[in-house]
């Protein structure tokens, strides 16, 4: 699995999406889908697997009710699979 930032369409924020690479990793065997969203967009992640939880650590940033950014970061999620929910 390969998985990757992008900012899709239309929308303002980027978002992780992923797919899985062929053997020799010169394409894509499947088509990419959204894997995780951010709540106010996300970039640079990586995945660390322990203890039987994956943690995955993401630069994001946080917003005020007026969507004003007051913090950015590192910040962190949680899962029992790979593919989420996160």
């Amino acid at each position: 699995m390969v998985y990757f930032t992008i900012k899709f369409k239309d929308d303002v924020q980027l978002d992780f999406y992923s797919a899985y690479a062929n053997r020799d990793f010169s394409g894509f065997e499947t088509e990419s889908t959204l894997w995780f969203r951010a709540k106010y967009g996300a970039i640079d992640g990586d995945i660390v697997y322990k203890d039987g939880l994956y943690h995955f650590f993401y630069k994001g940033n946080t917003k005020d009710d007026a969507g004003k950014e007051i913090s950015n970061g590192i910040q962190h999620a949680i899962s029992k699979s790979l593919k989420g929910a996160w």
